[in-house]
């Protein structure tokens, strides 16, 4: 019995990169923080986001404004989260604004 081995290709090319991998490498990472969008050369953009999102959860009657929190009233911690939305040649033109609660800190059944 004869045994042949059959070589399908060269292991030692090297592929070329994907045409997109330089598009990838180019995109500015979203905020993790207000003090990152306040640092962003976009910071003109999520400036018009913040008041947006927030004109509009009071709108909505989502929370109030307090100035003081009442005695034994937890307060929950929010935090502003960032989208950025590009345009077909990846250029930022808008940003989305979500102030989100920290509600791992609630406690089921204290308000």
């Amino acid at each position: 019995m004869t045994v042949t081995r059959v070589v399908s290709r060269k292991t030692d090319i090297k592929s070329k990169p994907h045409p997109s991998a330089e598009l990838i490498q180019d995109v500015e990472t979203e905020p993790g923080s207000y003090r990152e969008a306040r640092q962003s050369k976009h910071a003109v953009i999520s400036d018009k986001a913040m008041p947006a999102e927030f004109e509009g959860l009071l709108r909505a009657g989502t929370f109030a404004l307090a100035v003081k929190a009442p005695m034994g009233c937890n307060v929950i911690d929010a935090r502003w989260v960032y989208k950025w939305k590009a345009d077909e040649t990846g250029k930022i033109v808008k940003a989305k604004a979500r102030l989100v609660a920290k509600a791992f800190k609630q406690k089921r059944g204290v308000h």
